[in-house]
């Protein structure tokens, strides 16, 4: 009978040492399917079987071994995962001694500028001037954001 050769299928950016692997890889599968196949092909359908069903526990027993490490590994790190003694909460941390104090008008502050930034998006012409201003300082939202986050952590909760 005819035999259809699989085409390499086109990867853009491919390089020859992927084509290589690809190639490789197929010759593997058609080798160790022709050996399968030369093994097993006197095997009447019970023996067929018996050695599906083989195949079927040690893969599937794999997968349940792997599935548990998985969860064990999550029970070690995170220890509200499992049902073991709840860790003590740590204290609030605090701002260092040589900082300035941190007033509740310097937030009232960041939620005023996050406002008008904000309304800005409202109007095509504000989204025009706010895309400019992120352009002009790139990593500034970035930036506003972690100061956002240290201010709140500067508080108690």
């Amino acid at each position: 009978m005819f035999q259809r050769k699989k085409k390499i299928p086109s990867l853009p950016h491919s390089s020859i040492i992927a084509t290589a692997l690809y190639k490789w890889i197929i010759q593997l599968q058609h080798k160790w399917a022709g050996v399968l196949h030369s093994k097993t092909r006197h095997w009447n359908r019970g023996q067929q079987k018996r050695f599906f069903f083989i195949i079927c526990l040690v893969v599937g027993g794999l997968s349940t071994r792997s599935l548990i490490s998985v969860f064990r590994k999550e029970a070690l790190r995170n220890p509200s995962f499992s049902l073991s003694k709840p860790t003590p909460m740590l204290p609030p941390l605090t701002p260092p001694e040589n900082q300035q104090n941190i007033t509740a008008h310097d937030t009232l502050i960041f939620l005023e500028f996050r406002k008008t930034l904000d309304s800005l998006l409202q109007t095509p012409e504000g989204r025009a001037t706010y895309e400019t201003f992120l352009q002009q300082r790139p990593g500034f939202m970035d930036s506003l954001t972690v100061a956002e986050q240290l201010l709140k952590q500067s508080f108690p909760h």
